[in-house]
């Protein structure tokens, strides 16, 4: 049981953090009576994906029949894929799941932030993007600016070309003022601004939510 705080106390003095009284049972599991079945009757292997996704599916497809050399395997929808039993796979399938266990395929892994209130536990994807927002929280301000610049070689150059670079600016500061924000960066960018202050993760996880409701987080947030 994960309880993620403590409760310490001594003759008469005491120590708490977080929530000690709330846990959770990771992978928690109910044990019932196996059913017999022959996992091969069917003539296919269906492969289950455990977070569906469209792209990561078509992957998958690619890198078997890449393994393979043929198209056996069909996707069937954004969280299955079959794949047929046949010729030398017939014979032995055992052999076949075992190299299809070890082809490897990159995930695609959506916008998601993940906070955990209790324990004060935050986890952001690196795809996580904010639009433009202007954002005001306690008595910290927070202003952010994205801007693109060309830069092109002089015109007699004969070597060098043309280049796109986004310089970005984050200002946080401890004072009251009017925000005026130009563009977006991404929330990576703005937590190291406030970490600059020392702002708690529970400040934090309140910022998230409101950036979420003002639909201006490209993210799925994620409460525990």
């Amino acid at each position: 049981m994960s309880v993620g705080g403590f409760n310490v106390g001594a003759g008469g003095d005491a120590t708490i953090k977080n929530h000690p009284t709330i846990g959770a049972i990771p992978n928690g599991a109910i044990v019932e009576r196996t059913i017999p079945f022959d996992l091969f009757q069917s003539g296919r292997v269906r492969i289950v994906l455990r977070q569906p996704d469209f792209t990561t599916m078509t992957r998958v497809v690619s890198a078997i029949n890449t393994n393979f050399g043929r198209k056996i395997a069909q996707a069937v929808d954004a969280a299955s894929v079959e794949i047929g039993l046949t010729g030398p796979s017939a014979k032995d399938p055992i052999t076949m799941v075992a190299r299809l266990e070890n082809i490897e395929v990159e995930q695609d892994i959506g916008a998601r932030v993940v906070v955990n209130e209790r324990t004060g536990t935050i986890v952001i994807g690196s795809s996580v993007r904010i639009s433009t927002v202007a954002l005001a929280h306690g008595n910290i301000s927070i202003a952010i600016r994205s801007e693109t610049q060309v830069s092109q070689p002089s015109p007699l150059s004969e070597q060098g070309e043309t280049e796109v670079v986004t310089n970005t600016d984050i200002a946080v500061a401890e004072e009251e003022g009017r925000v005026i924000v130009v563009g977006g960066v991404t929330l990576g960018e703005l937590v190291d601004g406030l970490n600059s202050l020392g702002v708690t993760p529970r400040d934090m996880i309140a910022i998230f939510n409101a950036l979420k409701r003002a639909g201006a987080l490209h993210a799925e947030l994620v409460t525990m």
